[in-house]
Formats: structure tokens, sequence, C-alpha cells
């Protein structure tokens, strides 16, 4: 069971209240398209018993929560799942990083007395080595 504070993927936005505009464009792409089908109803009824539970009727599904339904919905494995979340990002990455450098203002900052830096080599052999994964 999860706590009252800790946040559940798929579910809820700072600034959305209700809908979630983009969640709302794909769900009308995917019923148009004919993708739309049971695993996404299934996860609107997910969303429905949780925002019933948790007495959050303001709770949207998200862009990243109505992605993976429709996607699942699509057979998509969750490693290509992943991908492709991946891949639809890039656009909006490369929007700020243009408006960045045209404004010569960073968007995004941590002040430097919230951050610490060492040169210190780290060593992750042991990590590689619990992880099952090879160093290359």
């Amino acid at each position: 069971m999860r706590s009252k504070r800790e946040r559940v993927p798929g579910l809820g936005h700072p600034a959305f209240r209700y809908i979630d505009p983009r969640a709302e464009q794909l769900k009308t792409l995917a019923m148009e398209t004919g993708v739309w089908g049971e695993m996404c109803e299934w996860y609107e009824a997910v969303h429905r018993a949780f925002i019933g539970q948790a007495n959050k009727p303001e709770m949207v599904i998200n862009e990243v929560g109505m992605m993976g339904a429709i996607l699942a919905q699509m057979d998509f494995t969750p490693a290509e799942m992943t991908g492709l979340a991946v891949i639809s990002t890039l656009p909006g990455v490369i929007a700020h990083i243009s408006e960045e450098m045209e404004s010569k203002v960073r968007i995004r900052t941590i002040p430097d007395d919230q951050v610490s830096y060492t040169s210190e080599v780290k060593d992750f052999s042991a990590d590689f080595l619990q992880s099952g994964l090879t160093q290359s």
C-alpha cells in the first residue's frame, strides 16, 4: 500500500487539475484511429478508483499515463514503451535548449549553494557485479 504522500506514476500533474489537455488529445487520437480499447478503459477505471479512494477528484491522468495505456493497448513491450516515451520528449528538450541559447538565460537552474562537486574518481565495479551487467 502506498503512503499518502507518495506519487503514483501516470497520475497527477503540478499544473493541471481535473483534465490534462495533452492526455485528452492522446485519447482523442487513439479513439479516432481505432487504437482505444479495453486496456485504455481499464486504466481509466483504475484512475477513477484511485481518485475516489484518495478523495482527490482533481488528480488527472497525465500524458505519460495515457501514453502508457495506449501503448499497452497496442501491445508494445515495457522496454519499447520506455524508448517511445523518451523519443517523445525530445522535441520539448530541443525547444528548451533553443530558448535557452537564444535568450542567454538558463531556464532551469540549481543555485550553487545547493550543489557540491567533486573530482573524486568513482569505482563502479562492485555495482556492475551486483547488477549482473558487464563493464565495457
